[in-house]
């Protein structure tokens, strides 16, 4: 026992629980053991007084927190990042879009970086570090290779669409992935308290990100113009000669999925393609009686604000939805408990009778690789065109 100068046994918990100061210590602050119940090893911290009493009390405290935290399956204060993460998951309730996104940062950039860290580990200047890594990360040859070997070994899986330098709004959305996940933590007593993680990036050395806009304004009618004519064409036109069911399928999906988001203003992302058939009313338009319209139903786990709402496709584009819905019934689809945008079985060009909505990356990847074709991929500002505008 040369290790302690002097030792306690806790009166609540005398098997498990031991005060004890070091004998090394100058400022003879009281520490605690904490026998784990499951596994082997000890939880030990330092109880920051030189007072008895307040040294057993704080004990107390940490010995009921440890408790709660074991009856969850989870190990207290020293547990690792990567397991606790899968924890996390695995335990929070996310829409589906939200559940892609996080699981992308921590498969792609939080489990490689952090590894299997100690979560308590994680502070302001840990999260720093980790931006100068991640801002570096698609400069490194290393990786750069790993994606090409990924891109040929499982096709669209892989990722394709990075870019060298993230946006600010990139890393803003990785800090809140983080934050959100830290928060948790805390709430489960894995950690004391969530750190605070400096969201000013500009004052952190060495961490290059693009705080330039992306996207500029309102397309030009011009624009907007030529790019429909050249949808128009590829997507209903030339595609009557396409001789693969999923392709032709494909090029009619993609121009009916961006007019109809267009028209009735719903993001061309989950929000677009969790929609089924069955959320659409028809009905006449209060203006012109005569006239009908579309009010489709956008429900709040699928809505960007987390908020349900109706989104209107006017009388002059109804016939849009009209005109999608037969196509679709032409492929076997269109039923009331079927999506609008289904998910299509590539290359077999087959559905499942209970459809999945389709991936809008996929859709974007191939709006983007048109519009380079059509050498339309930037508006006069010099701006990147994209489903968003």
């Amino acid at each position: 026992m040369a290790y302690y100068e002097r030792t306690e046994r806790a009166y609540f918990d005398p098997d498990r629980v031991q005060p004890f100061t070091l004998k090394t210590s100058k400022r003879k602050y009281w520490y605690v053991r904490i026998k784990r119940r499951e596994g082997k090893g000890y939880y030990q911290t330092s109880l920051k007084t030189e007072k008895l009493d307040i040294a057993m009390d704080a004990a107390r405290a940490l010995w009921i927190k440890m408790q709660q935290t074991e009856e969850q399956g989870l190990s207290f204060q020293d547990a690792r990042f990567s397991a606790t993460f899968q924890t996390f998951l695995n335990q929070r309730v996310f829409s589906p879009s939200r559940r892609r996104r996080i699981e992308s940062v921590f498969n792609r950039y939080f489990s490689e970086y952090f590894q299997d860290k100690p979560v308590s580990y994680i502070d302001g200047a840990m999260w720093a570090d980790y931006l100068v890594w991640r801002t570096n990360y698609w400069n490194q040859p290393n990786i750069l290779q790993r994606v090409q070997e990924e891109q040929a070994r499982e096709g669209r899986r892989a990722v394709f669409h990075y870019v060298q330098t993230p946006s600010s709004s990139t890393l803003k959305g990785e800090r809140q992935i983080l934050k959100q996940f830290l928060l948790w933590c805390e709430e489960k007593n894995i950690v004391k308290r969530a750190p605070r993680l400096p969201w000013n990036f500009k004052g952190i050395a060495n961490v290059r990100f693009n705080d330039q806009r992306l996207r500029g304004k309102a397309l030009t009618d011009e624009m907007a113009k030529k790019i429909t004519k050249e949808l128009k064409t590829w997507c209903l036109e030339e595609n009557m000669a396409e001789n693969v069911k999923a392709r032709r399928f494909g090029r009619f999906r993609l121009y009916y999925f961006l007019r109809i988001c267009q028209f009735a203003l719903i993001r061309p992302t989950t929000e677009a393609t969790s929609i089924l058939w069955e959320d659409v009313e028809w009905t006449k338009s209060r203006r012109f009686p005569d006239l009908r319209i579309a009010a489709i139903d956008i429900k709040a786990q699928n809505s960007k604000t987390g908020e349900a709402r109706t989104a209107i496709l006017p009388y002059r584009q109804y016939k849009l939805l009209t005109e999608w819905r037969d196509i679709s019934r032409s492929f076997g689809l269109g039923e009331n408990h079927q999506h609008i945008f289904p998910k299509m079985q590539y290359p077999e060009g087959t559905f499942n009778y209970i459809t999945e909505g389709a991936d809008s990356a996929v859709m974007g990847r191939m709006f983007r690789k048109k519009l380079e074709e059509w050498k339309l991929r930037h508006d006069e500002e010099g701006k990147r065109i994209t489903m968003y505008r």
